[in-house]
């Protein structure tokens, strides 16, 4: 059984950051559950998101590398602040 969002994220940290934004947006940190898998084998920082409800289903997967000079962060993470930063003074941005 996966604990809720707000007991787990003390424990732990950094790893689950994405998780909590998720639990934010969403259903809140009580009723969003989520699982941490770590893999020696695997490569990438993969983020997977379902959501299921009176809507449908839905089912999102991302994987990012290490970056080379920092393998605690992905390309992901500095392109997504990199496109941020854009987005705040553009007078288009993609969101």
């Amino acid at each position: 059984m996966s604990p809720s969002r707000r007991r787990s994220s003390p424990l732990e940290k950094i790893a689950v950051i994405g998780c909590g934004a998720v639990a934010l947006a969403g259903i809140g940190f009580d009723e969003t559950s989520a699982e941490l898998i770590a893999d020696p084998g695997v490569s990438e920082d993969i983020h997977e998101v379902i959501a299921e409800g009176a809507f449908g289903h839905f089912q999102v997967r991302i994987s990012g590398r290490p970056l080379p000079g920092n393998p605690k962060s992905s390309a992901l993470t500095a392109m997504s602040v990199v496109r941020e930063s854009r987005n705040s003074v553009a007078p288009l941005s993609i969101r």
